[in-house]
């Protein structure tokens, strides 16, 4: 499977506890149908540069809590040019006040993101997909254009002492299982995301 973050599971009894359903959105999607906060206009300036910042960490912070999928960088609209110091704009340089309110118009977006996901995350009645859908689930998300998604998380199965120290059939696909989840839920993700105006 490519495309994914292998990560050795722990605790898979909570996520394969998830039946299968319908896929219909749960009813606490609800508040995520309100309209996105405008981001700054030509005549308005940037908000606080740390409060951004602030803001930008703790809305990656809890997308990698959730152990769905791994996010990289936050997705900027300005060309290569504007990042020629070290990845950032050269101080006091054209580009720096762009940058800022780049950041602060993807801000709110990375917010309304982690909330869709967090909510997805709830979702009992979502269904694992194929594994091998990873890459289309990653294009979903990329698609979006608020944050770089590296990889999906992909859970793999401990070694079992009643298999000769493998894993067994059944915890193989157990791990299968939890990863198609997680496919399942970026798709979700990226779909909501979509219908609601990301």
């Amino acid at each position: 499977m490519k495309n994914v973050l292998t990560k050795t599971t722990g605790g898979l009894a909570l996520m394969l506890g998830l039946h299968t359903g319908c896929g219909a959105a749960p009813k606490s999607v609800a508040p995520i149908d309100s309209p996105l906060p405008p981001g700054p206009s030509p005549e308005q300036p940037a908000n606080d540069a740390t409060q951004v910042t602030d803001s930008i960490q703790q809305s990656l912070a809890r997308l990698d809590k959730l152990e769905i999928f791994q996010t990289d960088s936050l997705v900027s609209k300005l060309p290569a040019e504007a990042f020629s110091c070290y990845g950032s704009p050269c101080p006091g340089g054209k580009w720096e006040k762009p940058f800022l309110e780049e950041r602060a118009r993807q801000a709110p977006r990375l917010a309304r993101l982690a909330d869709i996901a967090e909510v997805v995350s709830r979702d009992t009645s979502l269904t694992p997909r194929d594994p091998n859908e990873a890459a289309s689930a990653l294009a979903a998300l990329n698609a979006l254009e608020v944050v770089h998604v590296e990889f999906l998380v992909e859970a793999q199965p401990k070694n079992n002492p009643e298999c000769y120290g493998l894993p067994c059939t059944a915890d193989k696909a157990d791990a299968d299982r939890a990863t198609g989840l997680h496919v399942a839920q970026a798709l979700a993700i990226a779909d909501v995301a979509k219908r609601t105006g990301l």
